[in-house]
């Protein structure tokens, strides 16, 4: 899959619409290559799905059911299946949100930014975590044929999740507006936490064009 919509990692601008940070992942230092040249060393294709914020849930469903047709003028069959898809991987982030939240502190920082989510001194730890789980709810129940505020964006968090849930490598191509693109890979690792007990935690890596080339 490809995206032109960054995920979350590195704090890149504020938007003033809907109160939310902007964020992006930093992509691999060097010159990329054609998205063209991508697609005839994987044997890809580009499939356009609905710019409504949710492009990410929509892409990935194309990919890992390996279908091109219904992700513009959204199909009914299409709603359905990205609304479960995106039920499964919510619940997955809800059910670690706190662990996760504990051992990386600073990203999960970066994530109530790019929520929208006001937090100060003062907020808690739980109530922090608390106010995160409120708004995966509410990203849950909008469906992926609306339009959403950047808030409620795909983000890197979701592919983080995505990637444990497939217990596969997700790659992703982002692509510059001279249409030349770098690669991300989103993986995971077992992680042990301060109170005991293991956890997986989501993780990306920005992936030299030349030897991704030669990976994939």
């Amino acid at each position: 899959m490809y995206e032109r919509e960054e995920g979350t990692e590195v704090p890149v601008s504020q938007s003033s619409s809907d109160y939310c940070l902007h964020t992006g992942v930093k992509p691999a230092n060097d010159m990329g290559e054609t998205l063209d040249m991508w697609m005839a060393v994987v044997g890809g294709q580009v499939v356009d799905v609905a710019a409504n914020g949710q492009c990410g849930w929509l892409a990935f469903l194309a990919a890992k059911e390996n279908i091109a047709e219904g992700f513009i003028g959204l199909t009914p069959e299409v709603v359905k299946a990205g609304m479960d898809f995106k039920k499964q991987m919510i619940n997955c982030m809800l059910t670690t949100l706190t662990k996760e939240a504990d051992l990386e502190p600073q990203e999960f920082e970066v994530e109530l930014q790019a929520s929208g989510l006001a937090t100060d001194a003062h907020t808690s730890f739980e109530q922090s975590c608390s106010l995160l789980a409120q708004h995966y709810v509410a990203q849950r129940k909008k469906s992926v044929k609306t339009n959403v505020q950047g808030k409620y964006w795909f983000r890197t968090a979701q592919l983080k999740a995505m990637a444990k849930h497939a217990r596969l490598p997700i790659f992703v191509l982002d692509v510059d507006g001279n249409n030349m693109a770098r690669m991300q890979v989103y993986t995971y690792r077992k992680v042990t936490t301060r109170v005991g007990g293991d956890v997986e935690i989501g993780v990306v890596h920005s992936a030299p064009t030349q030897k991704a080339l030669a990976l994939v």
